[in-house]
């Protein structure tokens, strides 16, 4: 495990008063963990506590609910006459923390955390929280003494929610802060009181709060009964039942002060873009088992409520149809004809569209385009070719264009976000948010269809090992040859795959099955065989790797091949590591050890060398058509030799009938003779 590095420039002192010495260790190795510059002492009892408290100073005294001679209340009262000045954290049991927390506060506990699910991976931070408040404090306050203006008192309103966000509780405080009296307050909610275009915000922060247990204050406007508007620090607690269901929300708020405006400031320029990035890993990792309409719906969805608009789509790049193809849309209620023949969009104008390799572009509706090639620059946010509008505003036809690329830049896919929900134009943090984006949300759809492909790769194997067609004995050799071509290609994602054989009475190794998308191609290829040094030479130790051997370099055993499957140029070849001259050669080889032939692939779809992971899949492939060959010969053989068999057995019998025919008939006849000489001796 990595050493942890440090976070604090001094050592920070902690004290752990807690009865169960496994919870002090566990405690204690999650903030070593977390910082090495954390000294920490443990005590399991009141008096072991105040001893160690008492004799040298501590930074911070964390105390579990439960002692060995008493609880954390005692403590705290003793602390508090002891005028130990060290900051305090109260660790409280999940069970009755609601009034539990209300005592401790009133005890002089500087802060609480309920033990609930992660509470051990939020205790760090609250540390470091409580320290870094506790050092702001010190330093105003030695300000105010070198005659620093008067820091201002703030006050503290305490409520609590139900689970609909609604006011059922309200202390004199809240009503101070907010104008409105306790029964006021009982009909109105949370939602009331912030201001519109602030829920969402609200809505993720409570799903942090929900998710951690623990998390730092919200900053947010308030607005009054008198439509004044201030900043306040709004912290929650969500109150759960025994079956983890939401009852209530226990909540405390104050006015916040000009440091902590100028922290939200800060904030507010980062939380979007973290926010966003959350979000998008949330996606990924709830729609890895998804298919792929409903992931890119998702995600669709997911792009409309990050940039407030209210129709998108998520379009895929069909390599055979050199189109764009429309996989999810969102907020159109076009009739089912009309979508249909808006379902693909040429690849062409896509690549037009994204000049430059540029993330985001901006149509603007009814707005001249300027095609100079110097116009469009990197520092435009928004990469347009046409100005925008005096008024600053979106038009419900204005179009926002994301590129969905590859590590390469190769352009796979796009999102169109269009009639946004504002009219005003957003400035450039939002476009520049939008091309963040762009790049986070390629790299989820690229391992999303990785993903796919690997399951596709893996089920046509197991599917080929279960259902095992190349073992059947009922085909005949040609029959099987073509099986295991096409089982190669489909599961190996080759756009040619061949099967190469020692023909026995030729002496060269012949292409015996051909699978390729292009009959013409596979016809000519049938006919190619080469001199068995040529193809041995394809084994060359400089191209082995593990079982298999790929070629890189021009041969002479494939110039044929190559001639006949690349006959036509290459009209538009994707960016690729994969060589043109390029081949993998898997041996296939008897139970003997002797050579057979060789399983022979070209040109992988994505143009791009396949990995270890899919090699070894190959070899794994060739070792069982290897048996599935010498078991049809060997089945083949075995008939023959049967047919033999029956052919001499059936001659034998023949004969054997034969013989004792014969026999028979020599013994009536003998029998007749002495019968009628018996006959004849009678009557004389």
């Amino acid at each position: 495990m990595a050493r942890p590095q440090p976070k604090f420039s001094m050592p920070i002192t902690i004290l752990l008063a807690d009865a169960n010495k496994s919870y002090r260790e566990i405690t204690r190795k999650m903030l070593k963990f977390y910082d090495a510059n954390f000294v920490i002492e443990d005590s399991s009892s009141i008096k072991e506590c105040l001893k160690k408290a008492t004799s040298r100073a501590f930074d911070i005294i964390i105390i579990n609910q439960k002692l060995e001679d008493g609880d954390c209340f005692a403590l705290l009262t003793a602390i508090r006459h002891e005028e130990i000045a060290a900051q305090t954290l109260v660790l409280l049991d999940e069970a009755g923390h609601e009034e539990a927390s209300s005592r401790v506060k009133e005890l002089g506990a500087t802060e609480y955390l309920v033990k609930s699910r992660g509470y051990l991976s939020a205790l760090p931070f609250t540390v470091k929280q409580i320290l870094e408040k506790h050092a702001r404090a010190e330093s105003d306050n030695v300000f105010e003494t070198i005659g620093g203006s008067e820091r201002p008192i703030t006050q503290r309103g305490y409520f609590i929610l139900n689970h609909n966000g609604k006011f059922i509780s309200a202390n004199p405080g809240m009503e101070s802060i907010s104008g409105y009296t306790e029964d006021e307050l009982l009909e109105l909610t949370l939602l009331d009181l912030i201001p519109k275009g602030k829920e969402w915000e609200l809505f993720e922060w409570l799903k942090k709060i929900d998710k951690n247990g623990y998390e730092r204050p919200f900053v947010t406007e308030f607005r009054g009964k008198f439509g004044s508007s201030f900043s306040v620090n709004l912290r929650l607690t969500p109150v759960k039942d025994n079956d983890e269901q939401l009852k209530s929300y226990r909540g405390e708020i104050e006015e916040a002060l000009e440091e902590e405006l100028l922290e939200k400031k800060d904030d507010d320029f980062n939380e979007p873009r973290l926010s966003m990035i959350e979000q998008i890993w949330e996606l990924a990792h709830n729609s890895r088992n998804e298919a792929m309409p409903n992931m890119l719906g998702a995600l669709a969805q997911l792009s409309c409520r990050l940039f407030n608009f209210q129709r998108a789509t998520i379009a895929v790049l069909d390599k055979k149809r050199q189109a764009y193809i429309k996989v999810a849309m969102i907020g159109y209620s076009l009739p089912l004809e009309a979508e249909k023949r808006r379902l693909e969009v040429p690849k062409d104008v896509i690549d037009r569209i994204f000049t430059q390799k540029h993330r985001i572009k901006v149509l603007y509706y009814n707005q001249d385009t300027r095609m100079t090639s110097d116009f469009i620059s990197p520092t435009v946010p928004d990469r347009r070719s046409q100005s925008r509008r005096p008024i600053e505003q979106w038009h419900p036809r204005d179009v926002v264009l994301l590129n969905l690329a590859d590590h390469n830049l190769n352009c796979y896919g796009y999102i169109s976000l269009d009639d946004p929900a504002e009219t005003f134009l957003p400035n450039r943090d939002f476009f520049h948010n939008l091309e963040i984006y762009s790049r986070l949300a390629s790299i989820v759809v690229e391992n999303h269809i990785h993903g796919i492909t690997q399951d596709q790769r893996h089920r046509r194997l197991m599917q080929v090992l279960v259902t095992s067609n190349i073992f059947k004995l009922q085909f005949d050799m040609h029959d099987l040859l073509k099986e295991i071509v096409w089982t190669v290609k489909f599961s190996m994602d080759f756009n040619l795959a061949m099967l190469v054989l020692v023909g026995q009475k030729s002496g060269r190794a012949e292409v015996r099955a051909v699978a390729c998308e292009d009959k013409v191609v596979s016809q000519q290829l049938l006919s190619v065989s080469m001199n068995i040094q040529d193809f041995l030479s394809l084994l060359d130790k400089e191209n082995k790797s593990g079982k298999s051997y790929i070629i890189k370099e021009p041969v002479d055993a494939l110039r044929q091949v190559k001639r006949i499957y690349h006959r036509h140029p290459v009209l538009a070849r994707q960016q690729g590591d994969w060589p043109k001259d390029g081949a993998i050669v898997v041996p296939l080889r008897s139970r003997h050890n002797r050579i057979m032939g060789a399983i022979l692939v070209d040109e992988p779809v994505d143009l791009n060398m396949p990995d270890r992971e899919s090699i070894h899949i190959l070899e794994i492939l060739a070792n069982q058509i290897a048996i599935a060959i010498e078991n049809r010969i060997l089945y083949v053989e075995a008939k023959r030799q049967q047919k033999v068999s029956q052919s001499y057995s059936a001659r034998h019998e023949n004969n054997n009938a034969a013989n004792h025919q014969h026999h028979n008939n020599s013994a009536s006849e003998h029998y007749a003779r002495r019968s009628f000489w018996t006959k004849l001796f009678k009557d004389a």
